[in-house]
């Protein structure tokens, strides 16, 4: 009886402590540097700002010339800067809808469900000493069954409970990525530079006084109506609020604000256009996977 209890306690003592993949903080704006090799050979390498709060989000820095893009909830806006412009930006905005949780940029941010404890970084990661390293297998892309291996590195903020996504790491094979291509692919989303929480709202609307010119695309459940904006709008627009949602108002070159979705004709030069477009477009890649 007595060696039983031995045995029992023994195996108590050394039992492994189960840590379970943390809920990160997913309210935040920071400068994202995005890398990506395929089989050693660099073929992406972005540095941009970019805001977070679902199902909101914005991103400054990763086209050219200065553009950035807002998307508040359910519309994106394409802002490129214009002295001459009010607001002193052009603008187009685009219908999308409620994004899903696993589309991008939000599935950068979320750790899987069925992630395990992989290690305790014995190097600092990006400055930060003690950085635990959470493991899961997943699919390449939520339509495909190709399979790449995730780490994401999560930092415990001093004197607080909550946990910081620092970077998370893609791996799968180079052929997943490049046809023909051989090797590894790797990803890496590095978040720790400039993290601040929570976001500002402001940067997922338009700048004030800038009037955007809708794209035409998919009609929304409930059309626009009329509002009232502060500052108000300038002449040949119209102040125009989605009434189903807590959005603010905006200016928009429309007659009527039923018209907000039906102005501008787009020029599609791929030959086949997928059903669902993501709001979020960064490049030609298939970022879903490179979390």
């Amino acid at each position: 009886m007595f060696l039983c209890l031995v045995a029992v306690s023994l195996l108590h003592l050394t039992s492994p402590t189960v840590i379970t993949p943390p809920s990160t903080i997913s309210n935040f704006c920071s400068v994202l540097h995005q890398y990506a090799t395929v089989d050693t050979k660099t073929v992406a390498n972005q540095t941009f700002k970019l805001c977070i709060a679902y199902p909101k989000w914005s991103q400054k820095g990763a086209l050219a010339g200065g553009s950035e893009m807002r998307f508040n909830g359910t519309h994106r806006f394409d802002l490129t800067p214009n002295a001459s412009a009010p607001g002193h930006y052009n603008c187009v905005s685009k219908y999308f809808g409620k994004p899903d949780p696993r589309s991008l940029p939000f599935g950068f941010i979320t750790i899987d469900s069925d992630a395990t404890f992989n290690h305790t970084s014995k190097q600092p990661i990006d400055t930060f000493q003690h950085v635990n390293i959470f493991s899961a297998t997943r699919p390449y892309s939520p339509h495909t069954t190709k399979v790449a291996w995730m780490n994401w590195y999560v930092h415990t903020i001093t004197n607080t409970t909550e946990h910081q996504l620092l970077r998370s790491a893609c791996r799968q094979p180079a052929s997943q990525v490049q046809p023909n291509a051989t090797g590894q692919s790797i990803g890496i989303r590095d978040f720790g530079q400039d993290f601040v929480t929570p976001t500002s709202a402001a940067k997922f609307h338009p700048p004030l006084h800038t009037i955007c010119i809708p794209s035409k695309g998919p009609t929304p459940p409930t059309p626009f109506v009329p509002a009232t904006c502060d500052p108000t709008c300038q002449t040949d627009s119209l102040c125009c609020k989605d009434p189903s949602s807590s959005n603010p108002a905006c200016c928009y070159a429309v007659k009527e604000c039923s018209q907000v979705h039906n102005v501008m004709e787009e020029v599609v030069e791929k030959e086949v256009v997928d059903e669902e477009e993501e709001a979020y477009a960064v490049g030609k890649q298939d970022w879903w996977s490179w979390k």
